[in-house]
């Protein structure tokens, strides 16, 4: 098949790695490495299943819980540990992944405070050295990116942020997420030698203040998200206020960032943002 000559080859796509808490052996994690350890180096990455919860069932508490995004890292270092000591030195990928399976649940994963935990997902993957995500799914479904009728939901406009701004390189800055219900990620921006913040704000009545004084004579563009009206189940989003919409049903909107006039970086409540901090001056 000459036409996939150049092709990457993944798999074998394992999950209910949660499952591998209290299962001793764990079958999904004993399945990767026999799959390692038979296909002869054939694959190019390794890759696993991550979903939340039950859509049919997830509530808005839950979806509003740092627990549920902390059950994320507590996965990510359970398939480190493991993949370390049997020595398997593949890149992993999660191969399909959403906030809850069961095509996703109406009313929370496809609208605002669905994108908490999918920004969240962004961040803590990179960190952890995972280096695709393959979102299910680009359509159909309350999981997916786009309405039925192609309008985009919340989730599209995160993502596409964070492809403009974020670069593949983490930075670690000393921020302590776990638990937490603000919660901040760094990482190289995706062009030249700027440096992109980002994270979220669960808070539904207080907004958050940071200061990065390291990085005090840098110029800051900030792209913060909000829910229209306040409500955190809204489908619709803000960008610095202005209500994001395609322009003729067609074409993506200009998205203008606000040029800070501080090194104080505002969160506010129930909301999403990206501050790009550049090394010029801010005046």
């Amino acid at each position: 098949f000459p036409m996939y000559k150049d092709s990457l080859l993944v798999g074998p796509d394992i999950n209910r790695v949660g499952k591998c808490y209290k299962l001793k052996p764990c079958g999904p994690l004993e399945y990767l490495d026999d799959v390692v350890t038979h296909s002869g180096g054939a694959l190019d990455a390794l890759t696993w299943h991550h979903y939340y919860l039950d859509g049919k069932k997830a509530t808005l508490q839950q979806f509003l819980d740092p627990k549920m995004l902390d059950s994320l890292e507590d996965l990510y270092i359970t398939i480190r540990n493991y993949t370390a000591y049997k020595k398997i030195n593949k890149s992993m990928w999660l191969g399909e992944t959403s906030s809850a399976w069961s095509g996703g649940a109406d009313g929370l994963s496809n609208t605002f405070v669905g994108s908490f935990n999918w920004i969240d997902k962004l961040g803590m993957s990179a960190l952890y050295n995972h280096k695709v995500l393959i979102r299910q799914t680009f359509y159909h479904g309350c999981y997916s990116l786009l309405d039925e009728n192609l309008n985009p939901y919340p989730d599209y406009w995160v993502s596409l942020l964070y492809k403009k701004l974020v670069g593949p390189l983490p930075l670690r800055v000393g921020f302590k997420n776990r638990g937490q219900r603000l919660r901040m990620y760094t990482q190289q921006s995706s062009y030249g030698n700027k440096i992109t913040v980002f994270g979220l704000n669960m808070n539904l009545n207080r907004s958050e203040e940071i200061i990065l004084s390291k990085y005090h004579k840098y110029s800051i563009d900030a792209y913060v998200l909000t829910p229209q009206g306040d409500d955190v189940q809204s489908k619709d989003v803000l960008l610095n206020g202005n209500l994001l919409r395609l322009e003729n049903s067609t074409h993506l909107p200009e998205l203008i960032p606000k040029r800070l006039q501080t090194n104080k970086l505002v969160m506010p409540k129930m909301s999403i943002a990206f501050f790009v901090f550049n090394p010029s001056p801010r005046f």
